[in-house]
């Protein structure tokens, strides 16, 4: 029998001072999609109340990187942006081939914004949990064209006109 191909799913530090402690349901119930046919591996930067380091977060993502077919990364606008993108680049550096795959709040409300970081290969919006398993199958069966996965899971535009302060500063 064949071993499982590895799928990586990533949260990182929501808060430099609030404790995410909580069991990260989202990707567990992915994760339950994929175990049939993946070894999947989940890396947060905290379990319970205890916060790991950026070593420890790197370690942990290096040792699954081998035969890893996709690294799924979660993450809301905000601080968590900083430590998801620069986990994604030191995967990236590890292993170029893997392709990575946002979900998620930011994801979802800026899948334009979120596609402009090169080291971004999709964005799913929405509920994404069978589209990052569809496009998980795509991928390790060499599909070249991901037309069939656009506006799955399509969600309206976000109008950032009803916020205050001035929308501009969300440009910056």
């Amino acid at each position: 029998m064949a071993s499982k191909r590895t799928i990586i799913l990533f949260r990182p530090i929501a808060s430099p001072v609030y404790r995410q402690g909580e069991i990260p349901v989202q990707l567990l119930a992915l994760a339950r999609m994929l175990m049939p046919s993946h070894d999947v591996r989940i890396v947060t930067t905290e379990t319970g109340l205890v916060r790991k380091t950026v070593a420890q977060v790197k370690a942990e993502l290096a040792e699954h990187l081998d035969d890893c077919s996709a690294l799924g990364v979660t993450a809301m606008t905000g601080y968590a942006l900083r430590q998801a993108l620069d986990m994604v680049r030191f995967v990236k550096q590890c292993a170029p081939n893997v392709p990575v795959v946002w979900g998620g709040w930011h994801a979802s409300l800026l899948p334009e914004t979120t596609l402009q970081e090169p080291e971004i290969d999709f964005a799913v919006r929405g509920q994404g949990e069978q589209t990052f398993v569809d496009l998980v199958q795509a991928l390790e069966s060499g599909a070249s064209d991901f037309s069939s996965f656009r506006d799955r899971n399509t969600l309206p535009a976000s109008s950032f006109s009803i916020l205050s302060p001035d929308p501009s500063l969300l440009n910056t």
